[in-house]
């Protein structure tokens, strides 16, 4: 088998993929573990009026942890910018010392609006920043970077009233066959609870003059004599 032929090796998988850091994070990953003694879990002082919730926003999240981080002389900076499908957020944890660690985490963005790009930013910045320093997250709003507000459930259609009282007096007009077919016709523009009141009206009127209902066509007929 000639070397063109040999392609049954299988490529080798990719490495996974790990966070970016200076040669040495010792300094760093001991003042880290100062400041994570004192900082404590974000406030949800925040409401969400789409889900009816409270969530602790990006201003609870680094107020949890600035202080304690540059206590020990840690800082946080972050980075956003626009990618082919979204938004992504670069953080980085620097230490005095010069160590550091950092990591990119991208969101997605439904639609290219200032809102929408905004939000995205913010939540990949409240997520990638509550990691990083250890806080604990909470409910968040970031429904507005991914999908539009869910939509508020919807009660099922009633007969219309008027409707239905309006075909009462024109079945009690004594419609002619004709009449009544054309009724069956309308039938079709009439929401669903509202058909079936009407019709039940119809199909009593037709039984009691002795009309049947010719499926195929569609219509009312007077029964053959037997």
């Amino acid at each position: 088998m000639s070397d063109s032929d040999d392609d049954t090796t299988p490529e080798a998988p990719a490495s996974p993929r790990t966070f970016r850091r200076s040669d040495s994070i010792a300094a760093l990953a001991a003042a880290l573990a100062k400041a994570q003694a004192a900082i404590t879990g974000a406030t949800k002082d925040s409401a969400n009026p789409y889900f009816n919730s409270r969530y602790a926003d990006l201003a609870s999240v680094r107020g949890a942890c600035i202080g304690p981080l540059t206590a020990n002389g840690l800082c946080v900076v972050q980075f956003p910018r626009a990618t082919a499908g979204g938004v992504e957020v670069e953080t980085l944890l620097a230490h005095s010392s010069g160590e550091w660690v950092a990591e990119t985490l991208a969101m997605p963005v439904s639609k290219w609006d200032a809102q929408a790009v905004g939000s995205a930013i913010t939540y990949a910045r409240r997520y990638a920043l509550a990691a990083i320093a250890g806080v604990a997250p909470e409910d968040d709003d970031g429904n507005a970077a991914t999908a539009a507000a869910p939509k508020a459930l919807r009660q099922p259609p009633q007969a219309d009233a008027s409707t239905v009282e309006s075909w009462s007096g024109r079945i009690a007009a004594d419609p002619t066959i004709t009449e009544l077919n054309a009724m069956c016709v309308e039938l079709g523009t009439l929401n669903a609870p509202t058909k079936s009141a009407c019709w039940a009206m119809v199909k009593a009127f037709a039984a009691k003059c002795d009309l049947e209902f010719v499926a195929a066509e569609k219509r009312f007929a007077r029964k053959a004599s037997a």
